[in-house]
Formats: C-alpha cells, sequence, structure tokens
C-alpha cells in the first residue's frame, strides 16, 4: 500500500523548492538584466530543483523504509541521478555558451543570428561529451578492474552447549599494569 503522505510530500516538494529557487534567483540577479536571459534563469531554478532533490531523496529513501511506504524509491534514484548526469554534461554547458553569447550581443552592439548561436552551443557540448567519454573509456581501461587481496580464515563452529566467551578488559580498561 502507498503511503498517502510520502505521495503529497513528493508532490508538494518541488513546488516548494521551485518557489524558493526563483524568490533566490530573483534576489541575487543584477538589477541590470532584470528582464534578461529568462531561458538561462529557468534552467538555472531547474537544475537547482535537480541538485535539492538528490540531496532529499535520502531522508526520503529513509522514510519510505521506515513506514513501508511502497513508492518504487530505486527508480527515482535513477531517474535523479540520469537528470543530474544530462544536466552536468548537456544542458548547464549549452545554456552557458548560449548566454555567453548573449552577453557578447549586449557589450558588441552587433546581433549574432540565433541559428548561429545553437550551432555553437551544440558543438561545444559535443566537444564536452567527447572529452567526457574518452576520459570514461580511458579511466575504465586503465583502472577498470581492481585486484583486492582476500584471506580466507576458517574456524570450528561451536556447538550450541558450548559457552561462548565473554569479550572485554581482564582489568579496568584503558589502565596499564605497573
Amino acid at each position: 500500500m502507498v503511503d498517502v503522505a510520502l505521495v503529497l510530500v513528493m508532490c508538494i516538494t518541488p513546488i516548494a523548492l521551485a518557489v524558493i529557487n526563483s524568490l533566490m534567483i530573483i534576489h541575487y540577479q543584477n538589477k541590470l538584466e532584470a528582464t534578461y536571459a529568462i531561458p538561462t534563469k529557468i534552467i538555472i531554478a531547474i537544475g537547482l530543483i535537480v541538485g535539492e532533490c538528490c540531496v532529499l531523496m535520502l531522508p526520503f529513501d529513509v522514510a519510505n523504509t521506515t513506514v513501508d511506504g511502497g513508492l518504487p524509491i530505486s527508480g527515482l534514484w535513477k531517474a535523479v541521478y540520469i537528470a543530474v548526469g544530462v544536466f552536468t554534461i548537456a544542458v548547464f554547458p549549452f545554456f552557458f555558451v548560449w548566454h555567453q553569447s548573449d552577453v557578447a550581443d549586449l557589450t558588441d552592439g552587433g546581433a549574432v543570428s540565433v541559428f548561429k548561436r545553437v550551432v555553437t552551443s551544440i558543438i561545444t557540448v559535443l566537444i564536452i561529451i567527447g572529452i567526457f567519454a574518452l576520459i570514461c573509456v580511458v579511466a575504465y581501461l586503465f583502472f577498470g578492474v581492481a585486484e583486492v587481496p582476500v584471506t580466507r580464515l576458517d574456524s570450528a563452529v561451536l556447538a550450541e552447549t558450548d559457552k561462548i566467551p565473554e569479550v572485554g578488559c581482564p582489568e579496568p580498561c584503558g589502565s596499564r599494569p605497573g
């Protein structure tokens, strides 16, 4: 049975986070850029929500396990981690380059075409994804196998009638014989 309180928390929390993040972005933005770069600010707010949900998933998972909430938390973990990866590798670099070309338009006085901005942003994202893939492949090839030494210890099992030895200090713990 699904716990209704957990479902309500799961639905209300992202809305509350969106409101708080929007207010924070409005409060800390540059006054000259108040009506400028709205898509970038929206992506930043969504990225903050994804990061905050990643942090808040642990207590949510514990609450779901404790009350036997019945929610598929493993699927939620996968969704949050995939969202973090997509934002880190593709979305943030795209909008970073997009925003920088917006700033260049304001400072240079000339207008760069939308097509050129999109192409530049996509090429940058592809370069970042290529570097990320190269690092992952090299790391896997050189560090993909770990050899951990293991020592196997065998001992006789105590019979049920045997007395289990008491664990403790023969003398007061922490004292040394004179």
